[in-house]
This record gives C-alpha cells, structure tokens and sequence, in this order.
C-alpha cells in the first residue's frame, strides 16, 4: 500500500475471497474502492480495518474524510460570509454619515475610519505592568 496526499493506493492479488486487513486504526470516516466500486470496510476487533476482497487481481483506493468535516466548513464559511457582510455595511454607514456630514466619500477613508475607531487606546509597559494611555479620537499616537 502507498500513502500520499490523504489518499491510500494499492494493488493485492487474492487467490481465494475473504478480508484483507490493513493495520491502520478503523474510523467511520474512511472509504474503501476496490476496482472503483465501494466497498464496506468493517471493524476487526473494533480497532483494525478489514476490507473484503474477491479472488483475483484488484485496486485499492482509500480515502479519507472526518466526520462533520462538511458541516464545520459550513459553518467557517457563514461565518466568514456574515463578517463581510457586518465590515461591509459598516463601511456604507460610515459613508453615509461622511455624506451627510459633506466630507469626501470613498470607501478607502470608510475602513481607515473603521481601523482607527476599533484602535482607540496603546499599551505601553512601565515596570512590568501595563498602563493604558488614552489616543486621541482620531486614533493618534498620544506620545
């Protein structure tokens, strides 16, 4: 067997039908082809995999995918689409209040208005504590 990339490849000569057992742990995420038909893998003493296999020459493909992969990255990529969308509608807020207020629209001046609002405060240590000093409301430096 060869392993490369996530996926396990091998051929196996069988001179009669039974199992052929492979000596990495069973989990439901595996699936097992053999001539590119899948193939139910079973738990051979709840530990090992048994992949049953008929008399002559075949190819063994195994792959693997873990359980709730799919629905974790379900999950990241709503969750990435909604922090867009809140830096987005963020954005077109701050430009409507730039409109309103008659400064020049553009959403490059938008995010730097929202970088320099989230940074509104520097550390600085001083004896091994951390004191806070205060910036200004546009976001300077204070020293």
């Amino acid at each position: 067997l060869v392993y490369q990339d996530g996926l396990v490849t091998g051929r196996l000569e069988a001179d009669k039908e039974g199992y052929l057992l492979i000596s990495m742990p069973f989990d439901p995420g595996w699936k097992a082809y053999i001539n590119g038909q899948e193939v139910e893998i079973r738990s051979l003493d709840q530990a090992l995999m048994a992949i049953p296999v008929k008399e002559g020459h075949q190819e063994l493909f195994l792959t693997f995918l873990p359980q709730g992969f799919n629905e974790g990255l379900l999950v990241s990529s709503a969750a990435l689409g909604l922090l867009i969308l809140i830096l987005l509608g963020r954005a077109v807020f701050i430009l409507f209040q730039r409109k309103k207020a008659g400064q020049p629209l553009s959403f490059a001046l938008a995010f730097q208005s929202i970088k320099q609002r989230t940074f509104l405060s520097k550390r600085k240590t001083k004896r091994g504590d951390m004191d806070l000093i205060e910036g200004d409301e546009e976001g300077k430096d204070p020293l």
